[in-house]
């Protein structure tokens, strides 16, 4: 790509933005929302490690494959919408159910299986974030549609609304199905040391295509129609984990879009005193982790006290646009290992330049230099060891691929990537302000106030 393509913030005034995404907060109190159906459906719970949303109703088949075949009649992908369109449980994802929707055509032989069935793809999705998620995923893929050469799946139809009007009572999204596809994590094994390396350099243009997407803000992308009827795309409301994740989405805390990084740090700091809050808050016979959240509680402070100084007023930023789970599951590859597609767009968002030049998430490990001696392992049983090992052996090999494509292809991206600064520092201690990681977090914030006292000493 020779010209960056550029996406225009916009600053909505409330009103503006509740009639786009028909979401209220009650602001008398900002802890719920006016209409407790957005949610219905779902709740969070407990998990091993952390909170997690689960399902308390069960998308119906029946009305998946009503739904589905009523959109396909409507833009004349089948012939009446009494087609027989059958649908069935494909994959359970984190915040959503892909659903495979099958189409039987009676006019052919029944015993020709191989050309009897054509077949489509419906995501349901949790009301984890509602509206939001939906209208900035599909925004994301007509952008990068319109905008860039990257693969990813095409849209029939989709609904934001939980209406009456939608039989299904979830969000949903219609997509073609990519033929002769399936995912990189099982395909993987089977490739090509040629096939690896190849994907890897595809990955590299996928990863600067987004980095060649520039915003003048922290957000996710919205597509709205002008008056002419003409579509445009703009930056607006944040969709990404940390917003939504378990109540956050009920707080009344600034959304985005965000100007500068360091308004969009101040909100996740936030969040981070808020989890703390409400873990102390629980009654002491039920209470755990007392100690590590007091903790995480106190480095949060800190943090905020010294995010203005390493994100000090200057010159307006730049953000570019980034997929955080390019993996082996949204990777999707035919059977040699070839790039087919790119999928899940659901939290892509723009962001500040140095979290948009990291390893992708596909290539992330442990580094392995020499390659494992099968002749050490019991090749006999399980040789699972052996594989993995060898594994991280492979990708330490293609990380140093792709910092080679990218240092030579696209030096842009590979100088800000080997930064490293104390911005891409600060980013990553919230990540780690958690009871797992916040040692860490602690010794690196002695370290940076030990700096400043030194600097204003020395002044």
């Amino acid at each position: 790509m020779t010209e960056k393509s550029e996406l225009t913030i916009v600053h909505l005034p409330v009103a503006s933005w509740e009639n786009i995404l028909k979401y209220k907060l009650d602001l008398a109190d900002g802890s719920c929302l006016q209409d407790p159906g957005l949610q219905a459906g779902m709740k969070w719970t407990e998990g091993l490690l952390s909170m997690e949303p689960i399902w308390t109703l069960d998308p119906c088949l029946d009305a998946i494959a009503e739904v589905a075949a009523e959109e396909l009649f409507k833009h004349n992908l089948i012939a009446a919408s009494s087609n027989p369109v059958e649908a069935s449980i494909e994959f359970y994802g984190a915040f959503n159910k892909l659903y495979s929707i099958a189409l039987k055509d009676n006019s052919k032989d029944e015993s020709d299986h191989e050309h009897n069935d054509t077949s489509y793809l419906m995501r349901v999705a949790l009301p984890v974030d509602p509206k939001a998620t939906t209208l900035s995923e599909t925004a994301t893929i007509n952008f990068l549609q319109r905008n860039t050469t990257i693969p990813v799946p095409g849209i029939i139809s989709y609904s934001s609304s939980r209406q009456e009007s939608n039989k299904i009572g979830f969000e949903w999204i219609l997509m073609e199905r990519v033929p002769d596809a399936y995912p990189l994590r099982k395909i993987w094994q089977s490739m090509t040391w040629a096939a690896k390396e190849k994907l890897v350099e595809d990955i590299c243009d996928i990863v600067y295509q987004l980095f060649h997407i520039r915003s003048d803000a922290i957000g996710s992308i919205y597509q709205l129609q002008t008056s002419c009827l003409r579509e445009s795309f703009r930056v607006s409301q944040l969709v990404t984990l940390e917003i939504f994740w378990n109540d956050h989405v009920h707080l009344e805390i600034s959304r985005g879009p965000f100007a500068s990084t360091k308004e969009w740090l101040y909100t996740r700091l936030q969040l981070v005193l808020h989890d703390c809050q409400m873990q102390l808050a629980i009654d002491l016979d039920k209470r755990e982790f007392e100690k590590e959240y007091s903790e995480i509680q106190g480095l949060a402070c800190r943090l905020l006290a010294i995010l203005p100084t390493i994100f000090s007023a200057a010159n307006p930023e730049e953000f570019s646009l980034l997929h955080d789970d390019l993996s082996g599951s949204n990777i999707v590859v035919d059977q040699s290992g070839a790039l087919k597609a790119v999928v899940d767009w659901e939290c892509t968002s723009t962001m500040p330049l140095f979290k948009c030049c990291q390893m992708p998430q596909l290539l992330l490990g442990e580094d392995r230099d020499e390659i494992p001696d099968h002749n050490l392992y019991d090749m006999t049983g399980d040789r699972r060891g052996w594989f993995e090992d060898l594994e991280e052996y492979e990708f330490t090999r293609l990380r140093e691929h792709f910092l080679h494509i990218m240092q030579a292809r696209y030096p842009s991206w590979a100088e800000i990537h080997h930064d490293k600064g104390i911005q891409a520092q600060f980013d990553l201690m919230i990540s780690k302000c958690n009871r797992f990681d916040w040692e860490e977090v602690k010794e690196w914030i002695d370290e940076i106030e030990g700096r400043v006292r030194n600097d204003i000493g020395d002044s």
